[in-house]
């Protein structure tokens, strides 16, 4: 069920009586969203129990017990959460915004990836809405391969995003060690991938940022999309980029590209895929060109990229790729001449055939209309088994020695025990403006785990509505 809670709010200074309002607002839905869910949950159990052949004695001991989690659950939703409830392990990324580290959970020892967001920095980048957005479709989300949030806290500087850990690394540590993949290898992690942009768009979502970077891999070689909170920035910077520049039949330099091979381009982008991908300008390469073209657009978008994506994969860099975010632009526009597949690359006409209907115009493009179902009957899926693509043996199994081996990361930076990360926050001007309170009413969230143990007392419920949030913990 789709998390209904309202964003931040427009107005600044909110006065008190504002603040307790849209904090009661706020409490009632989450109250009713909870109820909901633990109808869900009893209503399963009970259909669970109704297919199993044991004695009503021991189906009323399991009724018992689910009774006991749920108030477990409710005792523990209402106990604050902190960074000091995690033991900090590793920096295993960076960000513009913050830090991606893993940890673990002090009380259940269960490991995560918890993302370290400073509120003075996104306010002052205007990327509250992108925090909003990541958390709400998290928390939305709850399928096999989509990354599961399992906490969100906050307190006076820091957002936090607690999310289940993923040590395979991404898609394009894969693609950049692999240099190209088979088609049989492509088709899974494909498959894979629109499973997870229909699960999105299902829920009234669209990701707008599909590339590999964004394609996290689990323990067991499996897919999972993650990052949902760029939205309409794409991580490029279109305004800087004059749409008479844009032009598609404007003039075009030569480009050294042309006089490469396949296997030089190839190697040209993987020297630069990740330079680009952790600028503070992005790359344009997976951008459709409605988008690019700043028109109206909504999910297909998606399956433009999920296009490029296959293409990369199988000839080593995209189909648009350039020296400049300009050039790249200008392909995108003119893709119906500058989408060429190279002879050396030997791809079968199924595959062209897939990624030419994902690479054209919106109206024709394949998912577009009838979501995953439009790939079903496609010839480059022959032999996916839909239904079960979750038992499938994935083509990469990461060779992984415990539950906190990063070596699939390449950004990682090893913390000393029960250390932090330090907070390299530079001094603020005047003119920044400081976090509000109102800002991110209601982003706390805890996802229902029935394994995880209880964790301690809560804190007294003495302290006032309108005092200044605590600096280490706040709702």
């Amino acid at each position: 069920m789709a998390d209904s809670a309202p964003g931040p709010s427009p107005l600044r200074n909110t006065s008190k009586a504002e603040l307790a309002k849209r904090k009661i607002e706020i409490l009632f839905s989450t109250l009713d969203r909870e109820r909901d869910a633990a109808r869900e949950r009893s209503h399963e159990l009970e259909d669970r129990l109704s297919t199993l052949s044991i004695r009503e004695s021991e189906k009323d001991r399991m009724r018992k017990q689910h009774v006991q989690r749920e108030l477990a659950f409710l005792r523990e939703r209402r106990r604050p959460m902190s960074e000091a409830d995690f033991e900090m392990l590793s920096i295993i990324g960076r960000g513009a915004f913050g830090e991606v580290i893993l940890v673990k959970h002090k009380k259940s020892a269960n490991y995560y990836a918890m993302k370290k967001l400073r509120k003075a920095d996104m306010l002052r980048k205007e990327q509250v809405n992108h925090a909003w957005s990541e958390r709400h479709v998290l928390v939305a989300a709850n399928h096999p391969f989509v990354c599961q949030l399992c906490y969100a806290f906050q307190n006076k500087n820091y957002l936090y995003l607690v999310m289940e850990f993923l040590p395979g690394g991404d898609l394009m540590t894969l693609l950049i060690e692999r240099d190209t993949l088979s088609e049989h290898d492509a088709r899974f992690y494909v498959a894979e991938m629109i499973v997870a942009i229909d699960t999105i768009h299902k829920l009234g979502f669209i990701h707008r940022d599909v590339k590999p970077d964004n394609m996290l891999i689990d323990k067991d070689g499996h897919l999972k999309l993650s990052d949902f909170g760029l939205c309409k920035s794409f991580n490029v910077d279109m305004d800087a980029l004059p749409m008479s520049q844009l032009d598609p039949s404007g003039p075009d330099s030569h480009s050294t590209l042309n006089d490469l091979s396949m296997t030089e381009r190839a190697a040209a982008w993987r020297r630069n895929a990740r330079k680009q991908a952790f600028s503070t300008v992005g790359t344009p390469d997976y951008i459709s060109c409605e988008v690019l073209m700043k028109r109206g657009y909504s999910k297909e978008c998606d399956y433009w990229s999920l296009g490029v994506v296959l293409y990369e994969m199988l000839v080593g860099y995209p189909p648009f790729y350039a020296e400049d975010a300009l050039k790249t632009c200008r392909k995108i526009l003119n893709w119906r001449e500058t989408l060429r597949f190279p002879p050396e690359a030997k791809l079968s006409w199924a595959a062209k055939n897939l990624i030419q209907s994902l690479v054209c115009d919106a109206k024709y493009r394949l998912g577009a209309k009838n979501g995953m179902a439009d790939f079903r009957d496609h010839p480059f899926f022959n032999g996916i088994d839909w239904d079960n693509l979750f038992s499938m043996k994935p083509p990469f199994l990461p060779e992984l020695h415990g539950p906190t081996d990063t070596r699939y990361f390449e950004d990682q930076k090893p913390l000393p025990q029960n250390g932090a990360p330090q907070d390299r926050q530079a001094a603020r001007p005047s003119y920044i403006k400081e976090p509000q309170v109102e800002e991110f009413i209601g982003f706390t969230y805890k996802r229902y785990n029935p394994n995880e143990a209880p964790a301690g007392r809560r804190r007294g419920l003495t302290a006032s509505l309108f005092e200044d949030p605590d600096p280490s913990v706040q709702e």
